[in-house]
């Protein structure tokens, strides 16, 4: 995430990103990334270590970050740790019955808490 090349295919005009900023290309892919559930200020200040009323960065700042970013690059990410899994040895693979058993479920359900369910 901060190879030069990377970023040069990524952002979406010539000067986005160049400035030495606290939301630079990398940061901001590693906030994107991170599992958030609260809302995006609470995030950014717990990402950031800031708890005092001077915001370390706003929302207003991550959102006009965000919008020099392609989505590309979270598409080309995901390919670089597909390309590296299977690079692994066959070996190093735990194996259920002879084979590879993989699960995803990026499924959210909020229940309310009564005492029917």
């Amino acid at each position: 995430m901060s190879d030069a090349d990377f970023i040069d295919r990524h952002r979406l005009s010539p000067t986005a990103f160049t400035r030495k900023r606290s939301l630079d290309f990398s940061t901001l892919m590693r906030f994107l990334l991170q599992n958030r559930k609260g809302c995006i200020q609470a995030e950014l200040d717990g990402f950031f270590g800031s708890d005092n009323p001077a915001r370390h960065v706003t929302k207003s700042a991550l959102i006009q970050a965000r919008q020099n970013l392609s989505y590309e690059s979270f598409s080309e990410l995901n390919q670089s740790c597909v390309d590296e899994l299977y690079a692994t040895p066959r070996q190093a693979f735990r194996r259920w019955k002879g084979f590879r058993l993989c699960a995803v479920d990026g499924s959210q359900l909020r229940l309310p808490r009564v005492p029917a369910l």
